[in-house]
């Protein structure tokens, strides 16, 4: 059963259009439109590699063809226009050869991880490099089986037990020290099939294991997604070569053995093809998906229909909800990438195919959907004279030790900014606004730091008024609901 639902009470988001430089004006520091490919955010910089795109047929002049790429590219991330594009060249022989539709995984805050993909329709790949993204440095944890990887028609794993087989459109997640290899298309030798199946690769002793996990799995599918939230990897969309999926499993990695479930919570379409990333969240972690494909297929349409819609699955409520989006967005595509830019809180997209290639970058903030990576749980007194002058204490949770502290006090409607003061990971000091120009009762108060978004949680304050002891029947601290309770107190009578 599909459960989109459209996000009507948050705040619109919108899409940016990016004005990309490439390093000293070189185009061939710039990315050409491809599909495919990946791309990861390290840092202040976003890593991309690989995929498919046009380049000119060696046999005709005037004639292109499409191949696969081993391109690795770094986007210099700033706010607005300026992001800068430059080609990486790392330093030695051994590098990996051209692929599209592989996975490549952050590990270790630095360590990106690839495995498989196509390197030509007829050539699947199962081998795994990583790469280094401060060393700027490529190193194999089993060379020799990469160099077997290599070979077409791989016939065997020998130089790497329990390997799986050679793939491309599968899904890699890493939970702990386990990558999680699920699905895809391909197989040994000359096979040609979808896959079900699930392997786990430790990176840190680098050994695969074939997972028999429980429950009921997902049907055999490729161009899916996965996604991990704490020990659980959330599996949607995909097809296979009779079916398009538009359902969602769940992997309990923790679980002994693991356990899957489905879980009654549907795309609002069958989808495959789709671009997708997890984002932790307050309270609850957010899956995004980005294009994609869509159908009925028939004789008359083998391919599918791109399409440019995103949608945001809450895995607290269990819900899948479209937002409300601003802007000029992407143009309908599949095989495009997103990936998380957390210090700017947004997503960001690049490239993807639909009858053609795209070669451009949008991002797209969702900070107030997510909210920033600090929170607020408390703060004291929660009420104060609507004249302002309150000093208050915020209390949270990874507070950012930065001078640029800004507290508001409002609502959809209005609001009051006021300067806050660091004080630890857990406390900000300020004293609270005139809010004179506005009327008495509760307002949100909210943290934004070092030019971040606003926390998605809150406090409530209330701003009460503030009256002549002279024009009043009755006068005092002890009027006021909730300032003594249980306390003995006094207030005039005149």
């Amino acid at each position: 059963m599909s459960t989109v639902l459209t996000n009507e009470d948050s705040e619109p988001i919108a899409w940016v259009k990016h004005d990309t430089k490439a390093k000293k004006g070189l185009e061939k520091n710039r990315p050409c439109a491809r599909s495919g490919h990946t791309m990861n955010v390290v840092g202040t910089s976003s890593f991309l590699f690989g995929g498919i795109h046009e380049i000119p047929d060696p046999e005709s002049e005037h004639d292109t063809i499409s191949a696969s790429s081993k391109e690795l590219f770094r986007l210099q991330l700033v706010s607005g226009d300026g992001m800068e594009w430059e080609r990486v060249r790392p330093a030695g022989e051994d590098v990996p050869i051209a692929r599209w539709k592989h996975t490549a995984t952050l590990f270790e805050n630095t360590q990106l991880l690839f495995f498989g993909g196509f390197h030509t329709t007829e050539h699947r790949l199962n081998d795994v490099w990583v790469f280094d993204a401060v060393a700027y440095s490529w190193r194999q944890p089993n060379k020799a089986h990469n160099q077997e990887s290599a070979q077409p028609f791989q016939l065997a794993n020998t130089q790497w037990s329990n390997a799986p087989p050679p793939r491309g459109g599968h899904s890699a997640t890493l939970i702990g020290e386990l990558l999680w290899v699920f699905g895809g298309y391909g197989g040994l030798g000359y096979s040609r099939r979808d896959l079900d199946d699930l392997y786990a690769l430790n990176v840190y002793t680098w050994t695969w294991t074939k997972v028999n996990a429980k429950g009921t799995p997902p049907e055999k599918r490729t161009g899916h997604q996965a996604c991990a939230v704490d020990k659980k990897i959330y599996v949607f969309g995909g097809s296979n070569s009779s079916t398009q999926f538009q359902d969602l499993h769940m992997l309990d990695t923790e679980a002994d053995p693991p356990l899957w479930s489905k879980l009654n919570c549907d795309l609002s379409i069958p989808t495959w093809n789709l671009a997708a990333c997890s984002v932790i969240a307050i309270p609850t972690w957010k899956i995004f998906t980005f294009g994609g494909l869509t159908g009925p297929l028939d004789d008359k349409d083998r391919l599918g229909t791109p399409q440019n819609a995103a949608a945001i699955l809450d895995t607290g409520s269990g819900r899948w909800m479209s937002p409300q989006i601003e802007g000029r967005g992407p143009v309908a595509r599949s095989d495009s990438c997103m990936t998380y830019d957390p210090k700017g809180s947004r997503l960001l997209v690049f490239g993807g195919w639909s009858n053609e290639w795209h070669g451009d970058l949008y991002t797209l903030d969702v900070g107030n959907i997510v909210g920033p990576p600090y929170a607020i749980t408390d703060m004291d007194p929660h009420m104060g004279p609507i004249t302002g002058g309150t000093e208050i204490s915020i209390i949270g949770i990874d507070f950012i030790n930065t001078q640029d502290v800004v507290i508001r006090f409002g609502n959809a409607r209005q609001g009051v900014d006021v300067q806050g003061v660091y004080v630890s990971q857990t406390k900000i000091l300020c004293t609270s606004p005139d809010f004179t120009k506005y009327c008495t009762g509760s307002v949100d108060v909210r943290v934004a730091l070092d030019g971040d978004s606003f926390t998605t949680t809150y406090q409530r304050f209330s701003f009460f008024s503030v009256t002549s002891a002279s024009a009043s029947i009755m006068f005092g601290p002890g009027l006021l609901s909730g300032c003594t309770i249980n306390e003995e107190t006094t207030f005039v009578i005149q």
